[in-house]
């Protein structure tokens, strides 16, 4: 067993399944879904996670030293998820921003994302959200 643990690095294959990055992918293309809600309930989700894993990291004592390892992954797997949600919530705005200064004719009528904290009003005062497409 030694030297399968000192063997060289742990090969990466395909990446796995995400479904976070799945269901921000189907929110920016679905009408109707409030993508900064999405995001905003997903930061909670794992900020109420990372904190736990950090609990449960101070209750572990030395003879849990594996246990400390695996839960240091955890968290920094989680702080890595927020500044993605972190990022992805700029790109939305920016996407937002570059919809609502665009031409009304280039937006496909009725489809986009629905943001109300990013809506912008036209010359109209009619609301403006980002074409989902535009959303890359």
């Amino acid at each position: 067993m030694d030297g399968a643990l000192a063997g060289g690095g742990v090969r990466r294959g395909e990446p796995a399944r995400d479904e976070l990055t799945i269901k921000l992918a189907l929110a920016v293309t679905a009408p109707g879904v409030d993508i900064h809600d999405v995001i905003q309930r997903q930061r909670s989700a794992s900020m109420r996670a990372m904190h736990e894993y950090t609990r449960l990291k101070a209750q572990a004592t030395d003879d849990d030293f594996a246990w400390s390892l695996v839960l240091d992954n955890l968290v920094f797997a989680t702080e890595a998820e927020v500044r993605w949600l972190d990022h992805m919530e700029a790109r939305v705005a920016r996407a937002a921003a570059s919809v609502a200064t665009a031409e009304p004719s280039a937006k496909g009528p009725g489809d986009g994302l629905d943001m109300a904290a990013e809506r912008s009003s036209g010359a109209d005062g009619a609301s403006r959200t980002p074409d989902a497409r535009s959303v890359r």
